[in-house]
């Protein structure tokens, strides 16, 4: 099941219609370049194109796939996303006319808006509708389910990186834990984490947060004395005097002490725990702070601390740190450093003597080491179905799959779930297309309204969930590629095959209906003889023709549609045509069927006979009876072919049809010049 819609058209096309309007442009659209935002965020798409246009939006990522956004009489329409916790790719696949319903499909109009991942570990599972939905257009249908999980090096080394300014947290907040910052240079108690955290390949289970803006995994004395001199030491550095085991960001020294002025009132160092197993994440804080000596006068103080569960992954925020010239040489620094001093990374610029100021930014150390060892089995609720990477499931209604990841981390076991829900549409809700027929045509080129089918094909569905495209091959149909651009007035000089692929939007499910177009057989005149002899007052209809649905003309071409009520008149020419199929005869350009008219104008001998014919229908022995002799007879087959003569004696005449087929004749009765026709059935 293709479950990304996108038709390989041209952008826009500039047409003819067959009844020769003016040409028109169909409608076009475009949207703006990709964009990056943080987690948890919107953002904002804009979309130009034609006035008065409703634009089709995918969404690569989620259910439901798709959504609908009108352009309005400016041309602009603003689409702002949902929140977005990953990478999602948004992409315009067809922009639509109000009044005309003229579509354009187009391809290639794609916006990627970036979400800065965060260091959370995870098990993402993808699948063509997206990462962690997966859509079964037929109950039944096998699915292949693949789990990504994220790698997990150990923290025997690290990698630093720039990554864009999302803080994890507000700097303050309510249900933060203040550390006491009366006295300058202080430790915090010690924090529980309640995660397991590896450190330069050591698991810990706590921390504390040092007011000089750092983190140790060392044992520290509170509120004792938290070193703030760098001595001019670059990181790392085995000096005795130099933090150890320790995270720093921005290790400088500041004063939270407000008596002195030396920090405004609402300065804050605090620590917060947010989020849920497995993306729990300490969040350490330093707010509004002044620096010793200097206090407020260079500007106030912030960054954030991040550690995450299982990824052991950390974060620095810097939103301003400024140097303090007049104590230290301004020295600070971010970056971390193991229990040794002897292994250390610092963002390039960041170290104690790089002379540095900044604002808005943020890095990454992220563990390098080997990858740990980890494990992927696959659940249908509790029982496992599968291990490895990839399942295949072919589930007959919406079923929830979990891949979940086992990791050994510093000794400890980690386990990391993702789900993947494999959505099982209603099925096939339409009806099958009927097949179109037109008639037979001289000029050999036909028109017809292939969209004549779609009140068919719909039927008791419902026409907001349904998207009805028609295609000339079943390759196409199946690629769902380049579909007739005006259905509805579809040209064609030979019978063919015509694909129907009707789609569901909500589902992004689509059904292949194939039907056929039909020339039908030329319909040629009816059959009859001429002359024909009727009484006075007689209609048309009274005239012997085989055929079906006759009509009667005033001309042999063109002319006057007469009743068949029309009373005949005498040697008056009349013509006849058939209609089959809804076809007639006469749209063959062929010549009508013409019968002469000769009324019974007197009372003669032959005009006041009465001839009986039995049985009628009959098998083989006609037995016709007449009062007169001397009479002919003249007997014709459907195609107005004279098969036999004979003169009828007064009396009983006994006719033998026994070696004649099946089907109509015509007994046509003559004497002086008048004549009569009957009609026998042959059984």
């Amino acid at each position: 099941m293709k479950k990304e819609l996108l038709f390989t058209c041209l952008l826009f096309l500039i047409t003819f219609s067959i009844d020769a309007k003016p040409k028109t442009l169909d409608p076009i659209a475009t949207m703006a370049q990709d964009v990056t935002i943080c987690p948890g965020n919107s953002a904002t798409l804009t979309i130009t194109g034609t006035p008065n246009c409703t634009a089709l939006i995918s969404v690569d990522y989620g259910f439901p796939n798709s959504v609908v956004v009108n352009i309005g009489a400016s041309g602009i329409a603003i689409f702002t996303t949902p929140i977005l916790h990953q990478t999602t790719i948004f992409t315009l696949e067809r922009v639509t006319e109000f009044s005309t319903g003229i579509s354009t499909t187009l391809t290639g109009v794609t916006v990627t808006v970036t979400v800065v991942p965060n260091g959370c570990t995870t098990v993402l599972t993808n699948s063509p509708a997206g990462p962690n939905s997966m859509i079964s257009c037929t109950p039944g249908e096998c699915r292949t389910l693949t789990a990504t999980p994220t790698s997990v090096p150990s923290t025997a080394s690290y990698t630093v990186s720039s990554i864009p300014y999302c803080p994890q947290a507000a700097f303050t907040g309510l249900g933060n834990t203040l550390i006491d910052a009366n006295n300058d240079d202080v430790w915090s108690p010690s924090i529980a984490l309640p995660f397991n955290f590896s450190f330069f390949d050591q698991n810990y289970t706590s921390c504390q947060v040092g007011s000089n803006g750092l983190i140790s995994f060392n044992p520290q004395v509170s509120p004792g004395v938290c070193n703030w001199n760098l001595y001019d030491l670059n990181i790392p550095n085995t000096d005795i005097r130099t933090p150890k085991n320790a995270i720093l960001g921005v290790f400088q020294d500041i004063d939270f002490r407000t008596a002195g002025g030396q920090s405004p009132a609402e300065v804050s160092i605090n620590w917060t725990l947010t989020g849920t197993y497995p993306c729990r994440k300490l969040i350490v804080n330093f707010y509004h702070v002044g620096q010793f000596n200097c206090n407020q006068t260079n500007g106030l103080q912030t960054s954030q601390i991040v550690l995450y569960e299982i990824s052991n992954i950390i974060e620095v925020y810097v939103q301003n740190r400024t140097q303090c010239l007049a104590w230290e040489d301004g020295d600070g620094v971010i970056g971390i450093t193991n229990s040794s001093g002897t292994l250390g990374y610092v963002p390039t610029g960041r170290n104690t003597n790089d002379a540095w100021t900044t604002t808005n930014e943020a890095w990454r150390f992220t563990p390098s080491g080997p990858n740990v060892t980890s494990s992927v089995r696959w659940l249908e609720g509790s029982t496992e179905i599968a291990s490895g990477l990839n399942a295949t499931v072919c589930p007959t209604q919406t079923t929830s799959y979990t891949a979940e990841a086992t990791y050994i981390i510093s000794g400890v076991p980690f386990t990391v779930t993702g789900t993947s829900t494999v959505i099982v549409a209603p099925g096939d809700e339409t009806q099958s297309p009927a097949d179109l027929s037109v008639c037979y045509d001289a000029s050999g080129s036909y028109t017809v309204d292939l969209t004549a089918n779609d009140t068919t094909i719909i039927g008791a569905a419902n026409p907001n969930d349904i998207e009805i495209y028609y295609f000339t091959s079943l390759t196409d149909a199946q690629n769902v590629a380049n579909p007739i651009m005006n259905p509805t007035t579809f040209s064609f000089t030979q019978d063919q095959t015509i694909y129907a692929v009707v789609m569901n939007v909500n589902y992004d499910c689509y059904y292949i209906k194939p039907f056929q177009l039909t020339i039908l057989t030329a319909v040629g005149a009816p059959i009859g003889i001429s002359p024909q002899t009727l009484n006075e007052g007689q209609p048309l209809s009274s005239l012997i023709v085989s055929g079906q649905n006759i009509q009667w003309y005033d001309a042999p071409q063109e002319g006057n549609l007469l009743p068949n009520s029309t009373i005949a008149q005498n040697n008056v020419t009349y013509y006849a045509s058939q209609m089959v199929n809804n076809c007639e005869s006469r749209m063959t350009l062929s010549a009508r069927l013409a019968i002469l008219v000769q009324l019974n104008l007197a009372n003669g001998g032959f005009d006041s006979n009465t001839f009986n014919f039995y049985p009628n229908p009959t098998s083989d022995i006609l037995t016709l009876t007449s009062n007169l002799a001397d009479v002919k007879l003249d007997v014709f087959n459907s195609l107005s072919q004279k098969i036999e003569s004979r003169i009828l004696e007064n009396g009983a005449n006994t006719i033998n049809l026994s070696n004649l087929a099946q089907g109509v004749y015509l007994f046509q009765l003559s004497l002086e010049g008048k004549t009569k026709t009957y009609k026998i059935v042959k059984n």
